[in-house]
């Protein structure tokens, strides 16, 4: 949609509305073929998004005008000069308001962004450091953009904004969401005849407008008959695919190091730090979950702490994935596990419980890869051998896993992984630096999704701690 078509359009507050769709990823791309919508749409988000953590909205397009008029102060780094010369993050972010949650990180002294940058693998590790605290990254640019293809492939999502003809630049499976301009109606003649309306009007009937909902849809797959294992059982009747509502992530505890609230971008730093660095700040503000009043009500799940034990494991993290089944059937996600995800790498099922909903969903996904691309091939592979249908499966980015035993030794790794499988736990072995396998189970996108699960094992007498998946497949 060409920029003159939508004068008048007000793309921030449509942004907002689409902001749920982010509520689950940490770095996403919304981009279009009007990159001045592209950032309207991007501050709507960013400001929904920044009252429950804190936001950054970085301008790949070159000093576009809505993100420009943002920028304070007469400091002219930017993200150009953080890649290049090693400016960090906190001197290039500028604090949007007061709050101290939303920030803007401006092009910089060379408003081009080149096709270098955008392919830059930096933005794998910024995306990973975003996720470790908690935070969101918001890129803008334009969907014409040289590398905009392989950006997309770097990070949790992506939003449309406009013309849906900016679908052929990114990976169709990485999109979330699509913003578009509401189709304008023409106003009826007015008729003089028309009979006047009575002066008291008995009853008032409230009018209200439509409003954007975004939601993601998981095609079911159409697969041969399942052959399942002893000890799994199947539904035998057919269950519709679970529409993925977004859950509310919970960031009060967790800050980055993109400033303090209070603080501007000119406030002198106290330290150099690396441009990657991101620095965990307790809120004066706030109360963890752990620290709620006594006599709170929480969610039953609360009760087990999700605490990463390899922290300083983030960066060799195995985060990327293949969703091929989302379901509110356990047993058709098993039994489709039992079917093809113990021929894939990886292969396992992840019970999920969405918060503010009731149930659970249950989601099988294969593949841990530290490069997007690498998912990306898999799905590929899955669609054109008709093991999947062409618009099912998705690729995600799942860092998190419980382990379930280390130092296992290569040759006993699959059937200690298989031993686990007669227990209907999906477990999966991965090859370590060292030549020892890992097991793990589950595949996660936040610690806290990782807590049914832990639960269910702790009933069943298995002990899973939550960990960084590291590693690779057989």
């Amino acid at each position: 949609m060409a920029a003159g078509s939508t004068l008048g359009v007000d793309w921030e507050a449509l942004g907002a509305e689409a902001s749920a769709a982010a509520d689950t990823a940490h770095a996403i791309l919304v981009t279009g073929t009007d990159p001045v919508a592209a950032a309207r749409a991007a501050i709507g988000i960013g400001r929904a998004q920044s009252a429950v953590r804190r936001v950054a909205i970085g301008d790949l397009v070159g000093d576009v005008e809505p993100l420009q008029r943002l920028v304070t102060g007469d400091d002219p780094h930017g993200i150009v000069d953080s890649f290049l010369h090693g400016v960090s993050l906190n001197k290039i972010a500028r604090q949007v308001d007061e709050t101290g949650m939303l920030f803007v990180m401006p092009s910089g002294t060379e408003p081009l962004v080149t096709p270098e940058i955008m392919r830059n693998e930096r933005w794998n590790r910024l995306a990973a450091g975003f996720r470790e605290v908690g935070a969101l990254l918001v890129l803008v640019a334009p969907s014409n953009a040289e590398g905009v293809h392989d950006l997309a492939m770097m990070l949790d999502g992506v939003v449309l904004v406009g013309d849906p003809s900016a679908m052929h630049a990114v990976p169709r499976n990485a999109v979330v969401a699509h913003i578009e301009a509401p189709v304008a109606t023409v106003a009826p003649a007015f008729q003089p005849d028309v009979a006047p309306l009575p002066a008291v009007p008995s009853q008032r009937i409230p009018v209200s407008k439509p409003v954007q909902q975004v939601t993601e849809l998981l095609p079911p797959t159409n697969g041969p008959e399942r052959r399942v294992p002893k000890g799994f059982e199947t539904s035998s009747s057919s269950k519709k695919p679970l529409i993925i509502a977004a859950a509310v992530i919970g960031v009060a505890a967790l800050w980055f190091a993109l400033g303090r609230p209070g603080t501007t971008a000119d406030a002198p730093e106290s330290a150099p730090s690396r441009p990657d660095s991101v620095v965990i700040v307790p809120a004066p503000t706030s109360l963890p979950d752990s620290a709620a009043a006594p006599g709170a009500s929480r969610d039953a799940d609360s009760l087990v702490l999700a605490r990463v034990v390899n922290p300083q494991d983030s960066l060799r993290a195995a985060p990327f994935g293949v969703v091929i089944v989302a379901t509110n059937d356990e047993a058709q996600a098993l039994a489709r596990w039992a079917e093809l995800g113990l021929k894939l790498p990886a292969g396992t099922v992840t019970m999920v419980r969405i918060r503010g909903e009731r149930g659970r969903f249950f989601q099988m996904q294969a593949g841990a890869y530290t490069k997007a691309s690498q998912a990306d091939s898999l799905l590929g592979a899955l669609r054109s051998s008709g093991k999947l249908a062409a618009v099912a499966g998705r690729v995600v980015s799942t860092p998190y896993a419980l382990m379930l035993e280390a130092k296992v030794s290569r040759r006993a790794a699959q059937n200690v992984s298989d031993g686990y499988g007669q227990r209907q736990i999906a477990a999966y072995p991965l090859l370590q630096d060292d030549r020892t396998a890992t097991i793990f189970v589950g595949a996660f996108e936040t610690p806290d999704q990782a807590i049914p699960l832990m639960n269910e094992l702790k009933a069943k007498g298995v002990n899973a701690t939550l960990h960084y998946r590291t590693g690779r497949s057989f």
